[in-house]
């Protein structure tokens, strides 16, 4: 309810390097992470609207390809969970992701751990086994985000 009710766009900026790598993308992520709760609540035409109203947003300046990811992100979760996982992963392949190392080991969103999982889990869902284990035996070796999604 808080993240519904957030109006991102009056975030301010920070001159943190930490906080300032995510100045101006507020509202991208607002909508990424309402997509994803949306889906893992069940409520999936939320989650599409979500999805959707992410691909509308115009990109953040300097963080292009992280304002395309979040959307791609968003839209192969939304198909994920409406069982269209040859889709989804296709939708993931869109994706631009080239990433500043720093800024993968600073921030959870830069880091891409959750498409990188989805991802192999994807192609294990499709029956691409040997594909999969190779995105899974790479989690955990980018960025400190992935740590949750690395399988012992």
């Amino acid at each position: 309810d808080a993240l519904f009710a957030w109006d991102a766009t009056r975030a301010e900026q920070s001159s943190f390097i930490i906080f300032a790598m995510h100045n101006g993308l507020h509202p991208h992520i607002r909508l990424y992470l309402l997509a994803l709760v949306e889906t893992r609540l069940g409520n999936l035409p939320a989650a599409r609207a979500h999805a959707e109203a992410l691909t509308a947003l115009v990109p953040v300046y300097g963080a292009e390809a992280l304002s395309h990811h979040l959307t791609r992100g968003a839209l192969a979760r939304v198909l994920w969970a409406e069982g269209r996982p040859a889709e989804a992963l296709a939708e993931l392949g869109r994706a631009h992701t080239e990433a500043w190392f720093l800024l993968t080991v600073a921030s959870p969103f830069y880091s891409q751990a959750f498409e990188r999982w989805m991802r192999a889990e994807l192609l294990t869902e499709l029956g691409r086994d040997d594909e999969a284990d190779g995105w899974r035996s790479s989690i955990a070796e980018r960025s400190p985000y992935e740590i949750v999604y690395r399988e012992v």
